[in-house]
């Protein structure tokens, strides 16, 4: 694992994995690299199974996926939002990376739902890094910033808790802004059952874990 999100760290340990000859490989496709690709087809050309979990990588082989449909993810979150902004909203969209296969995914099903409500549209789309305190920093300016902003959707985890967090601490500032988050944590729950955010969508990582395993 790596502290930061990071490509070529994955590539490196992938290409160290099939070098090693380990019987299998788990991974979660960040951004797919032709360098990922390469060592992906170098694994399965050793007769190395590759599972990807948590984000797929459409039109790359592997043995199997194991994760939740992250188009149909967003599309659901874009259906809540649209229902709770009664079909109108400014919206701003997080991620941490724009590039990150499962935000992608989730952002452009997100998009699809919004397709059905004209007055619903994306006016901005912030990248965290994964980052709390650049998140934090970011979203507090884009509030000053666009006071015409009235929904969010948090396509990660990172996000997710960093709204939370602002819209609980600024009860009285942000009491109209609508939100949904994505993932359940302590935070994401809490937040839901206090009525800070309309909805999270809720993957099962502990099952994705046991599957990819088996």
């Amino acid at each position: 694992g790596f502290s930061e999100l990071d490509v070529e760290k994955q590539v490196y340990a992938l290409e160290n994995a099939v070098l090693s000859g380990v019987d299998g490989i788990i991974t979660a496709p960040n951004e797919v690299t032709p360098e990922f690709q390469k060592a992906v087809m170098e694994a399965e050309e050793a007769g190395i199974p590759v599972v990807f979990v948590d984000s797929n990588a459409k039109g790359l082989a592997c043995t199997c996926y194991v994760g939740a449909d992250n188009f149909e993810a967003g599309k659901r979150a874009g259906e809540k939002l649209a229902a709770a902004c009664e079909g109108k909203a400014e919206i701003a969209v997080i991620t941490s990376f724009s590039s990150s296969t499962n935000q992608r995914d989730r952002v452009e099903g997100f998009q699809e739902a919004l397709k059905e409500y004209p007055d619903m549209k994306i006016v901005e789309v912030l990248e965290g890094e994964s980052n709390t305190v650049l998140l934090n920093e970011k979203i507090s300016r884009l509030l000053d910033e666009q006071p015409e902003i009235t929904a969010f959707f948090c396509a990660e985890g990172y996000g997710s808790k960093s709204m939370c967090l602002l819209r609980e601490k600024n009860e009285e500032r942000y009491r109209n802004l609508k939100i949904v988050t994505f993932d359940s944590t302590d935070t994401t729950t809490r937040a839901v059952k206090q009525g800070i955010v309309e909805a999270t969508i809720v993957q099962n990582p502990h099952a994705m874990g046991i599957r990819a395993m088996d």
